[in-house]
């Protein structure tokens, strides 16, 4: 799962389980009680993630992402 936008009251993220290949949508309440995970060893992770970027313009970046997405997700991405 990976998150590519917010809003006041979502996250909206890019999931391939998602069956239509949309984007989902999470309030902050829900993403604050699902976010997290448990290792191997059993030892719990809350918050757990990895953030990438790039000095890039958020424009382009919307373009980047709306010719792969389709406009759904452009119409998501929060500069």
């Amino acid at each position: 799962v990976v998150a590519v936008g917010y809003d006041e009251h979502f996250v909206y993220f890019a999931d391939p389980a998602l069956q239509d290949k949309s984007l989902g949508k999470i309030e902050f309440k829900e993403l604050e009680s699902r976010w997290h995970d448990k290792g191997m060893n059993g030892e719990v992770y809350q918050h757990y993630g990895i953030v990438l970027w790039k000095n890039e313009p958020q424009q382009k970046l919307t373009e980047k992402l709306s010719a792969r997405r389709g406009k759904y997700a452009a119409r998501y991405l929060i500069s």
